[in-house]
């Protein structure tokens, strides 16, 4: 082989070497959420910045070091005191932007497995799974999940919550669950059928009259191994 031939070669593989993308066991925590949020954004259609999945932004294996870590001064750890004297702790997402604000609360006291992702009611700038947010209405819920859904009455300390998505696309997340509870505006206008411990379908004529929005944002993930 000629030397120039050889350069070449060596060359040719310098080259492939440098341009070969890591694998995700080969990035740290941080690296690999950047690479979630952005192909999340990408397929989602909206900015990076306002995704919110089961795998950003967090995810279930995600400690509560590794989240403070990748969200340099935009994440801290806050504990929570009960009457009773328990202690529990959570990381809050963005302490300084209520309109972006999330608290994350996890599974072990040694904070290493993520339990619940849940929105301040001010938190409106994410966009979740389906294009679901804060203030969507039930007619834009319904159009998520391809079908009606099945939620509470109002009027109640569950009023609102969304119990059933009916096998709809919001019933089938890659890995967590969306939790989603309305509101209404005005509760005095409120009629009668949409009050009280039961269940009511999306799409009852009743809702006709008033303007329920989502309140309420929350994902879950299941507790144990991957």
């Amino acid at each position: 082989m000629g030397l120039k031939a050889g350069h070449l070669i060596v060359g040719v593989l310098a080259l492939a070497a440098c341009s070969r993308q890591p694998e995700p066991e080969e990035l740290g925590p941080g690296a690999v959420a950047e690479r979630a949020i952005s192909e999340a954004a990408m397929s989602a259609g909206v900015s990076e910045n306002n995704i919110l999945n089961c795998t950003v932004p967090v995810s279930k294996g995600l400690s509560a070091k590794a989240i403070t870590d990748i969200y340099r001064g935009q994440a801290r750890i806050n504990v929570i005191r009960g009457l009773e004297g328990e202690v529990s702790r959570t990381v809050v997402l963005y302490p300084k932007m209520p309109q972006r604000r999330g608290e994350v609360w996890f599974w072990d006291a040694a904070m290493t497995q993520v339990s619940d992702l849940s929105l301040a009611p001010t938190a409106t700038e994410w966009v979740g799974p389906g294009g679901v947010r804060l203030g969507a209405t039930l007619k834009a819920v319904e159009a998520a999940n391809g079908k009606p859904f099945v939620l509470m009455g109002f009027g109640w300390e569950a009023g609102g919550t969304v119990v059933d998505f009916r096998g709809g696309k919001l019933a089938h997340l890659d890995g967590c669950a969306l939790k989603l509870r309305f509101g209404v505006p005005d509760k005095a206008a409120l009629p009668e059928a949409l009050r009280g411990d039961h269940p009511l379908r999306s799409d009852d004529k009743a809702f006709a009259e008033v303007a329920p929005v989502v309140s309420e944002l929350r994902l879950t993930w299941p507790q144990g191994a991957e």
